[in-house]
């Protein structure tokens, strides 16, 4: 079988992301479990759901596969639910590795350093629920009608000339991986979006697993000063920033690496 290894996908994505490792992972003899998270694919969705329901889900789900340990994995939107099941299952989680992650994007000064639509909806999702959904299902409308019209139009927007190559290399997976979030109008995206703008329900620095990190320093999605953070405070990370590297492109490039890591 191999020693297992968990994908937590990002914002909004699915679990097809996880093709993007896949290679590595065979050549490397790894098993690899990529879940949807709830609202996302064909995963029920949940409402009011938190950061912390996640391990629960996932204890469930690696019990069910007859899995014991498993190193663990989050890329980008996937960070903060990779970090919180190393935090809860620390006896089971033999490594954690975190690729462009998102950081604790509640804190005010995290926000910051955004892109300022994504810095103002984070803002709106602490302050109004109503606003909040209002404005994911202007956003998600056009993805859910024309998603593949909306990313190839995206994709002309992307200044990292290696996201842009990967996009361009990968264009079909992007778009079902887009086709796939938005599967239940979003739902899970909505989800996601309110536990990004609340307290992790814990501290960084309680985390006992030990944790790798690889970010770019050009990331135009998640800058990497959310990198440095986690860096800092999650305990012993040994962390790697990649000068001119992005978003989408830097687990394609290092995949390799990443999965033998934590392998």
């Amino acid at each position: 079988m191999g020693r297992a290894l968990v994908y937590c996908h990002g914002y909004p994505g699915s679990a097809l992301e996880a093709e993007l490792i896949a290679a590595a992972a065979d050549r490397d003899g790894v098993r690899l479990i990529a879940p949807d998270r709830p609202g996302y694919g064909r995963s029920s969705g949940r409402s009011g759901r938190r950061l912390l329901d996640w391990p629960d889900d996932l204890e469930q789900l690696v019990d069910a596969l007859g899995v014991e340990r498993f190193a663990i994995v989050g890329a980008s939107g996937g960070g903060p639910f990779a970090v919180a099941a190393a935090h809860r299952l620390p006896g089971r989680i033999t490594r954690l590795g975190l690729v462009c992650a998102l950081g604790p994007a509640h804190e005010a000064g995290q926000r910051r350093c955004m892109h300022p639509f994504l810095r103002f909806g984070l803002g709106l999702a602490a302050r109004s629920e109503l606003a909040t959904r209002a404005l994911w299902w202007l956003v998600a409308l056009p993805l859910r009608i024309a998603p593949r019209v909306v990313t190839a139009a995206g994709r002309h927007l992307i200044r990292n000339r290696a996201d842009r190559a990967v996009l361009r290399t990968h264009r079909d997976l992007f778009d079902r991986v887009l086709v796939a979030a938005f599967a239940q109008r979003g739902r899970g995206g909505l989800e996601d979006l309110r536990i990004y703008a609340r307290p992790w329900g814990f501290e960084l620095e309680e985390v006992a697993v030990e944790s790798f990190l690889w970010h770019g320093e050009s990331d135009p999605i998640v800058p990497a000063a959310f990198g440095r953070t986690l860096a800092e405070r999650l305990p012993g990370c040994t962390a790697r920033f990649v000068a001119g590297g992005g978003h989408q492109s830097l687990a394609v490039a290092l995949a390799d690496e990443v999965v033998g890591t934590l392998r």
